[in-house]
This record gives C-alpha cells, structure tokens and sequence, in this order.
C-alpha cells in the first residue's frame, strides 16, 4: 500500500540490442528513485552500462547517476538504488517553467569487454 506523499509516474518501456528495458522514476518516503530495469539476469544486466541525467529543463542542477541497469529478478525495495531527497528535486523541479516538472533523459551501452567503466 503507498502513503499519500509516494507516486510513481508512467513507466517507460524499450528495447536496445535486442534486450527489454523500462525506465521509472518513483517518490517513496520523501525521496526521488530513479529505475533502469532490464528484463534479464543480473549476469546479463552487468553487461550493460548506463548514464541517467535527471534536471531541470534549464539544465542548473543536475544529477549524474552511472551504472549497470538493475534486473527484473530483484526484490521491489531493491529497484531502490539510485535516488534523489526530497530537498533536491523540489530544487530541480523549481527551476522548470512549470515549477512542478522535471527532465530525465539517459543514454545506454552494451559494455565492451575491457571496460571497467
């Protein structure tokens, strides 16, 4: 069951080199969690990498998360990995023409085999 102040926005559904992703921001206990699930193992998802920016749409803050997209085989509070306070993106949103939005944008990568990222 979810508290009045948690929310989780339209999910975000593609594929990239014949693989299924989805991509979700959520609010939980006054914070922001930014999700990359991968509809794969984590062995598999460890063979992918990542950049996520989140900001606003003047780009004055933003936020860098690096990494490996997260499995479907995860537990719920696991997808739990990459967030932002409350006091942060209250910020971020601030500074959007409609004081209430937000910009995620990312790019993804099929890692090479020397890459240590």
């Amino acid at each position: 069951r979810m508290e009045a102040r948690d929310f989780v926005w339209q999910t975000c559904i593609f594929s990239f080199s014949s693989e299924t992703f989805a991509v979700f921001p959520m609010k939980s206990n006054g914070l922001f969690y930014f999700v990359i699930v991968m509809f794969a193992s984590e062995t598999e998802c460890a063979k992918y990498k990542f950049e996520m920016i989140v900001d606003s749409f003047d780009a004055d803050v933003p936020v860098k998360f690096q990494g490996s997209p997260l499995s479907i085989d995860l537990k719920k509070e696991e997808l739990k990995f990459y967030c932002i306070s409350e006091l942060l993106m209250a910020n971020i949103r601030s500074k959007s023409g409609s004081k209430s939005s937000f910009r995620m944008s990312f790019k993804r990568f099929k890692r090479d085999t020397g890459d240590t990222m």
